[in-house]
């Protein structure tokens, strides 16, 4: 065979297209895959997070605090109704009680409008209610509180240990979930971290069972919603 036809040859071969082995079942390489028609659909926007508030809403009013201090006549706390979402979004707030400060009730409207609160729920579904909603001006936390318990809600009258103090030196604290009823009583309590003794634990039960709440509705109609307290008896 010549050498113009060996040349002939050689050229033709490689002006063949060349094609990539595939190994049978495997998908196709990522970089030369084509990409499906049209645009894929946008993500799903993600469910605020427990406690994480939204872009543009807050989770505590220090940022609307006066600067001017509380007058030393007001009480302590601004009472306001307000509704919240099944997301824990707060809207529409009104004035339920003064605090005694024109000033620090205005803060917490401007507050409450702008805040985000843990999902209220009923059986662990979260429900969207109206409520009354409280910001205490004179604690460290100034964070808008759902369904506040009225009253004094103090606890140690009522742990008195049968085998004396050194039970509460040595108790953990106590975690009670519970729930708040149409009339604002609390029920149907579970003990979800016990302090490491029954008796203060039911204790604990005993003092939340005279607590009551400002309670809360839905769609109009007085709401059992769920509810929580942990209460430090000793050390942490």
């Amino acid at each position: 065979m010549s050498r113009a036809i060996l040349m002939a040859i050689l050229l033709a071969a490689l002006a063949l297209p060349q094609v990539a082995a595939e190994t049978p079942g495997a998908a196709p390489n990522a970089s030369t895959a084509a990409a499906p028609a049209g645009t894929a659909p946008s993500a799903p926007p993600a469910e605020p997070s427990a406690g994480v508030p939204p872009p543009g809403r807050v989770a505590n009013c220090d940022g609307f605090r006066p600067s001017a201090s509380m007058d030393s006549s007001a009480e302590d706390k601004t009472l306001l109704t307000v509704h919240v979402d099944v997301d824990g979004l707060v809207s529409n707030p009104t004035l339920y009680k003064s605090s005694g400060d024109d000033a620090y009730d205005k803060a917490a409207l401007a507050c409450a409008a702008a805040s985000f609160v843990r999902r209220l729920t009923h059986n662990d579904v979260p429900v969207a209610v109206d409520g009354v909603a409280a910001v205490n001006w004179r604690r460290g936390s100034h964070g808008l509180v759902m369904n506040p318990a009225m009253g004094s809600n103090a606890c140690v009258d009522y742990f008195k240990p049968s085998h004396g103090m050194s039970e509460l030196s040595q108790a953990r604290p106590v975690n009670v979930r519970f729930q708040i009823g149409e009339d604002g009583a609390p029920t149907n309590f579970k003990i979800v971290e016990s302090s490491g003794f029954d008796e203060l634990d039911q204790d604990a039960i005993r003092c939340i069972g005279h607590w009551h709440y400002y309670p809360a509705t839905h769609d109009g109609k007085p709401a059992l919603i769920d509810g929580g307290m942990q209460i430090g008896l000793g050390r942490p």
